[in-house]
């Protein structure tokens, strides 16, 4: 049984592509009142944020196992030459953490810190993500260093 049968949610089977295209969505979804909590905001989230990394496994390869706060799932390899919630600078041909994760980070922060939740929400957010993903949650962690006061 997967975790959408047992909990009845469906993650979101894409994730707009760029940033800004994303931005836009949250920003729809929010001014639309898709969510009718902070709770549900934060579990959107966190399912994209899931989705974002998991563009970098292949879940054809299992590895393992992995989980976060009480979940089990198979652990899925990371693609070669890919990293998860990172992508490569296509100037300086590094790895940097993907645009649409850190402008996340900062939307979850900002709506966070209207009430001086700021670093609380992108946790709830993280714990989210942590329970769906089928990798090592921890790089999300290194991704989102220094929004507001994250700290990896």
């Amino acid at each position: 049984m997967t975790l959408e049968e047992m909990t009845g949610a469906m993650r979101p089977t894409n994730v707009p592509k760029t940033a800004t295209e994303l931005q836009n969505l949250v920003i729809k979804n929010i001014q639309s009142r898709k969510y009718q909590n902070n709770y549900e905001f934060l579990e959107d989230m966190g399912r994209m944020l899931a989705v974002i990394g998991e563009e970098s496994l292949d879940s054809s390869k299992i590895v393992g196992d992995t989980g976060y706060k009480g979940t089990h799932l198979p652990l899925w390899d990371i693609r070669e030459g890919m990293h998860d919630f990172f992508v490569i600078d296509p100037i300086t041909k590094k790895s940097v953490p993907d645009p649409r994760v850190m402008l996340l980070g900062k939307m979850i922060y900002m709506v966070g810190n209207q009430s001086g939740q700021g670093h609380e929400y992108m946790y709830e957010a993280y714990c989210e993500a942590g329970k769906i993903y089928h990798g090592i949650i921890s790089s999300l962690n290194y991704a989102w260093n220094g929004i507001g006061s994250w700290q990896a």
